[in-house]
């Protein structure tokens, strides 16, 4: 097929005679495009080349026989809750689903990012990954982290950039790993002098107010960011993610019982201090002190 031909998931939804119920197309912190399809209308149409993969959850599918052509494959059959599909990037598609009102969400995986992580992450020449074709699989690990990834979309990314971040990367390595021709190989989790941690540590105090992602925390370290991600838990004993929200939990407290905090709106505070909003910040106070931001500031 001409190169021309390839579209873009924007290029996509525009052949597509009906609209997704909601997309992170507009706010997503991560590489992963995300479209809800809550119902589904009937479907019949053919869908060029894209430069994405596409991984279909079907939370509630049709109850009715689908038809799925892809690549000249054929496959005819009763999707079950939680069958997820896959659609390879390239890949040209026709489907038939005879039935309304099904549910479904897509995830859609730039072959860049699988790419880029089997050369970052693994060693692993990224340019010869070619992702399997399927119609009807179970993976409980793929529905946690594709359920995961699709609450965040759902709370408007409520826990942050890195949080998402290391779903991705997690979703992207267990995809490469089983539905792939390729096999990660397993890499000891590297050294990460204390001095590089106190690096770290001083960048995210210095920008709380802002999105702190795990590709500019490696970078302090000299490493990829799912080395990075594993070197800290297993150094440090929680996450990055937990890690920050901690940073942010202590200058939220300092401020908020400081002479010239006392003055500040809470909500303001929460600004600063790089929550998503005043509740989220009340909600990790409470989490890790068992007071709330009212009860501290009144003390």
């Amino acid at each position: 097929m001409k190169k021309d031909r390839i579209i873009s998931p924007k290029g996509r939804l525009e052949l597509i005679p009906f609209s997704p119920t909601k997309t992170n197309y507009t706010q997503s912190s991560g590489k992963i495009l995300i479209e809800e399809y809550s119902p589904l209308p009937r479907v019949e149409l053919t869908l060029p080349e894209m430069d994405h993969h596409v991984l279909i959850l079907n939370n509630h599918p049709p109850s009715t026989e689908v038809l799925y052509n892809c690549s000249g494959e054929r496959y005819r059959g009763i999707w079950q809750d939680n069958d997820f599909a896959l659609v390879p990037a390239f890949s040209e598609n026709e489907w038939v689903i005879d039935e309304e009102n099904s549910t479904c969400i897509h995830f859609l995986i730039p072959t860049t990012e699988l790419t880029l992580f089997a050369e970052e992450e693994a060693e692993v020449n990224g340019g010869n990954i070619e992702m399997d074709l399927f119609f009807n699989r179970q993976d409980e690990v793929l529905k946690s982290l594709s359920t995961l990834l699709y609450h965040e979309m759902q709370q408007s990314y409520y826990h942050g950039t890195t949080y998402v971040e290391s779903l991705e990367k997690a979703l992207i390595s267990h995809l490469i790993q089983h539905y792939t021709n390729t096999s990660l190989p397993s890499t000891a989790t590297p050294d990460i002098p204390s001095s590089r941690y106190s690096r770290v540590t001083e960048y995210i105090d210095a920008h709380l107010g802002q999105k702190i992602t795990l590709t500019e925390l490696a970078a302090l370290c000299h490493c990829t960011p799912h080395h990075f991600s594993r070197a800290f838990k297993r150094d440090m004993g929680v996450t990055p993610h937990r890690f920050i929200i901690r940073r942010r939990v202590n200058a939220a407290i300092k401020l908020i019982r400081s002479q010239g905090g006392r003055g500040l709106p809470l909500s303001a505070i929460a600004d600063l201090c790089g929550f998503t909003d005043q509740s989220h910040m009340t909600r990790h106070i409470k989490q890790e002190t068992g007071a709330t931001p009212m009860e501290i500031r009144r003390s």
